[in-house]
């Protein structure tokens, strides 16, 4: 039987475990104050300790943390877009084009 989605599990891997590593910090054009990098795992053994929710249930745990993050997405572009119109107003206002306003 194919489980699918349903045998996703979730696991909190402490950064001090064996063979876990941080890759190179990812040089962003924006939200610098949130670092990127890739996770690297060598043969990391996690405990099944470590097992957050259900067995099974990892790929719920991440859509429902997915769906936290996208109100703060949406803010940002909001932000970002109020402050594109704000620019462009104002660049309209005083762009001069053949010598005329």
């Amino acid at each position: 039987k194919q489980l699918k989605h349903k045998g996703i599990s979730a696991f909190i891997v402490p950064m001090d475990i064996e063979g876990f590593s941080l890759g190179a910090k990812e040089d962003k054009l924006g939200i610098r104050a949130s670092s990127t990098s890739n996770l690297i795992m060598d043969n990391v053994r996690v405990p099944k300790e470590n097992l957050l929710g259900e067995q099974g249930q990892g790929f719920k745990i991440a859509m429902q943390t997915l769906d936290g993050g996208r109100i703060g997405v949406a803010g940002q572009a909001l932000g970002i877009a109020s402050a594109a119109i704000d620019c462009a107003a104002k660049y309209a206002l005083e762009r001069q084009a053949f010598g005329k306003p």
